[in-house]
């Protein structure tokens, strides 16, 4: 008797940044899913690359939570704690603005 071939369902539980197996679910964070980051603006701007173009794929795009999200997560409280610091001397400067007469334009 003939053996029927079996199909092998493929598992894509690999770490998009790092193409390494992710062991659990709890050791892996989704890409587009709802997070308290906002995952594919910080992926995009670490590889310069848009993967927006990954969003219907038919596997779902995963990050490893032990390095990479937590990475990502360090890297966006690195840029907003910079971000504050800029603003904070851009408006500590005194910028004396010179006034212009009323029929001067402004180009």
């Amino acid at each position: 008797m003939a053996e029927t071939l079996k199909k092998f369902i493929e598992c894509e539980c690999k770490c998009f940044l790092r193409d390494t197996l992710t062991q659990s679910s709890a050791g892996r964070v989704k890409i587009f899913g709802k997070n308290a980051v906002d995952l594919p603006c910080l992926i995009e701007t670490a590889l310069c690359e848009n993967i927006s173009k990954y969003l219907n794929s038919r596997f779902e795009l995963l990050i490893c939570h032990s390095k990479c999200f937590k990475r990502l997560e360090k890297a966006k409280k690195s840029l907003e704690s910079i971000k504050e610091e800029i603003c904070g001397i851009y408006q500590s400067i005194n910028r004396k603005e010179k006034r212009q007469r009323a029929n001067q334009v402004v180009v």
